[in-house]
């Protein structure tokens, strides 16, 4: 099942700076990765994220679940 997280969380956990991820979904605005949530927030696949950044645990949501209690 794919997970979809905002640009800020993909640059926190990939530290990476926004435009970069910006970049990145220009790149693939086509593809199933890149996807608008119900307030028009553009959402990007966590799979895409690993893939061109080769996160160093994909499977740990720790950092990601870190920067979805700072949004709420």
């Amino acid at each position: 099942m794919s997970e979809y997280i905002t640009i800020k969380q993909a640059s926190e956990i990939t530290g990476k700076h926004p435009d970069t991820i910006r970049h990145l979904i220009r790149k693939n605005k086509d593809s199933k990765y890149i996807t608008k949530d119900s307030k028009g927030r553009v959402l990007i696949d966590l799979q895409l994220i690993n893939r061109e950044y080769k996160l160093q645990n994909p499977n740990d949501s720790e950092a990601l679940e870190q920067t979805s209690e700072t949004e709420i």
